[in-house]
């Protein structure tokens, strides 16, 4: 696959997800609008569902774009960036308990099916990812108040899952490959 194709791929992808994402977020604060009672009384399942369906379709589109371009590194960034804000944003605005914990399995799900072997840095990875996961959850309220905290744990979080990934898949350190790169 040419450089071009993976960055057209990249770039549709990415406006593809921010359609789906912008779509999610204007339906759950549509049910937020909603007068009725059993809407509210069941606002949370809905959001759960909504949320936990929108994460297997993100995780979806990476495995099928690994599959159809396994020599194409990089290829399963674009959804990896969407999970990560995602993530982070449903944790400090829905605050729901549940939605922590079905995001943790879907990332130990993510990392049992894309890892080739375990080693220590891939646990500690993990477990600090999930501890973010419980970070955002539990201090929501605070994140949302103070702008240069929230954009901090972001960063943080975003940081446990980039490096969570590079233990699955490895980072190029070659040089040649970083030159071949800047030469298409």
């Amino acid at each position: 696959m040419k450089p071009f194709d993976i960055w057209v791929s990249f770039i549709v992808s990415l406006i593809t997800n921010m359609i789906v994402l912008s779509g999610t977020i204007a339906f759950l604060f549509w049910l937020e609008e909603l007068p009725n009672s059993w809407a509210k009384r069941v606002k949370p399942l809905i959001e759960i569902v909504l949320s936990t369906l929108y994460f297997v379709y993100l995780w979806g589109q990476s495995w099928l774009s690994s599959g159809i371009a396994a020599n194409a590194f990089g290829f399963h960034w674009t959804f990896l960036n969407m999970i990560i804000v995602s993530m982070f944003l449903i944790n400090v605005y829905l605050d729901i308990w549940l939605e922590v914990f079905i995001e943790a399995v879907l990332m130990l799900s993510y990392v049992l099916f894309f890892a080739p072997t375990f080693n220590i840095y891939t646990v500690i990875y993990y477990l600090a990812f999930t501890f973010m996961l419980v970070f955002c959850y539990h201090w929501g309220d605070l994140l949302l108040k103070h702008a240069a905290l929230m954009y901090l744990s972001l960063g943080v979080m975003g940081f446990t899952a980039i490096a969570l990934v590079s233990c699955l898949f490895g980072v190029s350190t070659d040089p040649y490959f970083c030159y071949a790169r800047l030469q298409h």
